[in-house]
This record gives structure tokens, sequence and C-alpha cells, in this order.
């Protein structure tokens, strides 16, 4: 599974997609044997910031929906400080 979209910024993220946008993107392919995604905000050179949740196997579908909705609870414009707080570590 791999879910990605752009949100706008008005923060330096060490370069930013034109016209002032960051990457979101949500996933799952790369740790399918550790029942994880991994959701990421990402400037367009190697800033990013990430946060990892755990999948129940049995309630994948519900837990992929909770990350979906942590991230649409993300105030836009994105802020670091933000994303900071609601647990994303810089990468």
């Amino acid at each position: 599974m791999n879910i990605n979209f752009f949100l706008p910024t008005k923060e330096d993220w060490y370069g930013t997609y034109e016209g002032g946008y960051v990457e979101v993107y949500i996933t799952n392919e790369s740790y399918p044997e550790k029942n994880m995604i991994r959701i990421v905000f990402e400037g367009n050179d190697d800033f990013m910031m990430t946060r990892e949740k755990e999948v129940d196997p049995k309630n994948e579908e519900k837990d992929i929906f909770d990350a979906v909705k942590m991230v649409a609870s993300v105030p836009v414009p994105v802020k670091k400080d933000d994303l900071k707080s609601m647990g994303f570590e810089v990468e």
C-alpha cells in the first residue's frame, strides 16, 4: 500500500516542491514483515519527518484509515513544530 499527495507549507524544507509544497506519503511497502505503517512528510531534497505506526494484521484497514485521519488532522500549511508535537521525528 502506498498513498502519496502534496500539502502546502510556508517553511523551508531545505527545498520544497514548486509552489511551496511538501510530499506526504503513507506506506507499508518497506515494512510488511514488521506490520508497520510509515508516514512521511518530505521536502524535495533529503529533509523529512517521519512517524511509524504499528498495524494489527486483523485490523489493518482500520489502522491504515487511522493513519490517513492523523495526516488529515495536520494543520495546513504544514509546520515542522506541529509535526513534532504529533510525534514525528526528523530523519
